[in-house]
């Protein structure tokens, strides 16, 4: 045991007598002296120092809106989604503002409050995009459940793009995998470009 003596020759750090203790059971495993803990100093908090532009609140003004051209490069890509409303930001024109497009597994609870709600209309629920739905499916984890059958399904060694098929999912206004419509998500595949153009 360690003589009261030595716990008054520690220097002068928080936990000293945690250290001290420490140090008599390292002593008898390892052969390390008391010396050498006496050594170590009490370890150093150093808090995170957040960085923000200026101190007061964020408004609203202080966000410039994007212009119409940047909205039209916006891509909305929702896994499972559960949303109840979901609308273009301006559906008129050549092409809708987002482009949207949602994937769901069958039986994955949280898409089945929402794009895969049963009786669609008579729950309000209105999701503009395509929706794509994989019969069958099971899980809620993105990568788990979604992104591994979609890789399974579409990636073609490192070839860019798609398989050029909606598997492992089924267009949700037709239910057949029959259908030629493509999720544009997979033309992105291995830094691929989707084939229909924005």
């Amino acid at each position: 045991m360690v003589a009261s003596a030595d716990l008054a020759t520690l220097p002068d750090v928080p936990d000293a007598e945690y250290i001290e203790a420490a140090a008599f059971g390292f002593q008898e495993l390892a052969g390390i002296g008391l010396d050498a803990i006496r050594s170590i100093s009490a370890p150093m908090l150093i808090f995170p120092e957040f960085v923000c532009p200026d101190q007061e609140p964020w408004r609203a003004e202080d966000f410039l809106p994007l212009s119409e051209e940047e909205l039209a490069k916006l891509e909305v890509y929702c896994f499972a989604n559960c949303a109840n409303t979901m609308k273009y930001i301006r559906a008129d024109g050549p092409q809708p503002i987002p482009y949207i497009e949602s994937f769901g597994n069958e039986n994955d609870l949280v898409a089945r409050l929402g794009m895969l709600a049963p009786r669609r209309e008579a729950r309000g629920i209105d999701i503009d995009g395509p929706c794509f739905m994989k019969p069958g499916g099971w899980g809620h984890l993105l990568n788990a459940h979604y992104l591994i059958d979609v890789e399974k399904r579409q990636k073609r060694g490192r070839k860019p793009g798609g398989a050029g098929t909606s598997a492992p999912y089924v267009p949700m206004h037709t239910g057949t995998a029959e259908s030629d419509e493509t999720p544009r998500l997979f033309g992105y595949i291995n830094g691929g470009e989707p084939a229909t153009t924005r």
